[in-house]
């Protein structure tokens, strides 16, 4: 009887949970999922370390059509083969990429203090102020699920000497961005010399301002910020004072901008594309707000699709990197105008600035933080499910929802 040897792409990841099993060709993006016992377990023995995805199979087993069907699949999407063991006097060896993890406890502060330490910083957000003469509705809780400017009735800044002492800790740092915000940006009374002293690093500078904030009086200030890889995010959200809008656009005529609608239901949808169309609008954005009172609208717009995941086709380094870290939120510090510090603002305050160095914060989030290793792998329900690794990493749209599975996978 003839013998063969069955085995699994080194680029074909295995996905096994509970009575399921994904195969997932991470270079064309084929899958291959199954709920019967049969290929479980033939998945299932595929993992084991000592087999190498490489597992011997006799001619009988060909007879069952479900294994031949399911073999069939995986030679048809180029996910693994079969070899025929006549071929080979001993089992073939392959070698199937395997994650390395350093353990938590080789992390100290001797060992990650410095430069080391800085490369893990990817994006700064600095709230540089939170006074502001709007009276937005819902000023308070924007910012807590995308970047947006909020006020508050205790009034504070970050001091530029600091927000500079941060800059000078950050030199030798991967920093590709900073975010600059508030309240009114236009109130914080150091704002020429903190963009002047920005201008001398190279990484992007977005100051996100709300449209209502935008004056006539602002116009050579806003020609400094939108200069030398600056970039000025407008801020709209509904409802829209049309006057005020348009009187932004004009003052903003002559500079490149992105405009970012924040919206709650289609109606907001169709009046954000009226503005783009009439404008002539090329750079622009439309982000989904979750009111509480929107799960329809929300759940149509945000919510991931097996097709969606399937058109995402994560390859397998980015597979690997969701196994260790939140690649959405990983690098990222919020700078509030009180000083405190966040990985993520829904998160507990990892340092403050007048009290930590930059060191210290990052440290703090690399080893104890809920930010950058906020996994859907570890989160109820999605842990049991085999899509996990190839959804979206969480976000802070499901920390203000508290709810992990915005999807259409698992009701």
């Amino acid at each position: 009887m003839q013998k063969y040897w069955f085995y699994i792409e080194p680029y074909t990841c295995i996905f096994v949970k509970q009575k399921e099993v994904l195969f997932y060709n991470t270079l064309n993006g084929e899958h291959l999922h199954s709920k019967n016992e049969k290929i479980l377990k033939l998945a299932k023995a595929l993992k084991k370390t000592d087999n190498l995805m490489i597992i011997g199979m006799s001619e009988s087993a060909f007879t069952d059509s479900t294994i031949s069907d399911f073999i069939k699949k995986i030679r048809d999407s180029f996910s693994g083969d079969i070899l025929e063991q006549k071929w080979s006097i001993n089992k073939p060896i392959q070698f199937p990429p395997v994650l390395k993890i350093r353990k938590e406890s080789g992390y100290t502060k001797e060992s990650w203090y410095g430069e080391k330490i800085l490369t893990n910083l990817r994006e700064l957000t600095f709230y540089i102020n939170n006074s502001c003469s709007q009276n937005c509705k819902k000023c308070q809780f924007y910012s807590k699920q995308f970047i947006f400017c909020k006020k508050s009735k205790y009034r504070n800044s970050l001091p530029l000497k600091n927000v500079e002492k941060i800059l000078m800790e950050i030199q030798g740092s991967f920093l590709s961005c900073v975010n600059i915000t508030g309240g009114d940006i236009f109130k914080y009374q150091e704002l020429y010399k903190l963009s002047q002293i920005l201008k001398k690093y190279p990484f992007k500078k977005n100051y996100h301002i709300n449209y209502l904030n935008i004056k006539r009086s602002n116009k050579n200030m806003l020609k400094i910020l939108g200069s030398d890889n600056g970039s000025i995010k407008l801020l709209v959200h509904f409802p829209i004072n049309n006057r005020d809008l348009y009187q932004a656009f004009r003052v903003l005529n002559d500079y490149n901008i992105n405009v970012v609608f924040v919206v709650e239901n289609e109606r907001e949808i169709d009046e954000t594309e009226e503005i783009v169309i009439k404008n002539g609008l090329k750079d622009y954005r439309i982000i989904p707000y979750y009111s509480g009172n929107n799960s329809t609208f929300f759940a149509k717009s945000i919510f991931v699709s097996l097709d969606d995941i399937k058109e995402a086709s994560p390859n397998q380094k980015e597979i690997f990197s969701r196994m260790v870290l939140n690649p959405v939120e990983f690098g990222k510090i919020v700078v509030l105008s009180n000083g405190d510090c966040h990985a993520n603002i829904n998160t507990p305050r990892i340092g403050n600035i007048y009290r930590n160095n930059i060191y210290d914060v990052l440290f703090k989030e690399l080893i104890k933080g809920q930010s950058w290793r906020k996994r859907r792998q570890f989160q109820t329900p999605c842990r049991n499910c085999v899509y996990n690794l190839l959804c979206p990493p969480i976000t802070s749209y499901e920390r203000v929802i508290g709810k992990a599975n915005l999807c259409h996978i698992i009701e």
